[in-house]
């Protein structure tokens, strides 16, 4: 009876080969998410977002002229709170002004939008741009 009490508390001392499995992959896998975002944050560039704006149609729409656009940010860090101002000029002079905001532009990514004018902007020089952003 002695023998079959130490073999029993030896085999409850040990746990499963599979419990070992699971922990040391369950290891590997924080210390590969650690090392990830160490090696993110001190390689990655520290500038400033770099936004960009590209039209990409004007269509007419029942509220007015919808001028679509994608909003680029081709830097390592995001943007937050971005304005977004667009003007329609005729010789250099702004007939109409439009202001949006959106919300974010992550880093290395491509945002959709639209402005409404009330006047047809095929018929001016249309000019989209972000003036501001925010940190986030």
């Amino acid at each position: 009876m002695a023998k079959e009490e130490e073999n029993e508390n030896e085999q409850q001392a040990s746990p499963p080969i599979w419990e070992w499995i699971l922990a040391v992959t369950g290891l590997v896998i924080v210390c590969v998410a650690i090392g990830m975002t160490l090696y993110r944050g001190v390689t990655q560039d520290s500038s400033p977002p770099n936004l960009k704006v590209i039209v990409k149609a004007v269509s007419q729409k029942d509220q007015g002229f919808l001028v679509e656009f994608d909003l680029i940010n081709s830097a390592n860090r995001t943007a937050s709170t971005i304005n977004v101002e667009g003007r329609l000029k005729m010789n250099g002079e702004a007939v109409e002004t439009r202001t949006m905001t959106m919300a974010y532009a992550p880093s290395n990514s491509t945002r959709s939008g639209g402005l409404i004018f009330s006047r047809d902007p095929r018929l001016y020089e249309v000019e989209i741009g972000a003036v501001g952003f925010e940190n986030p």
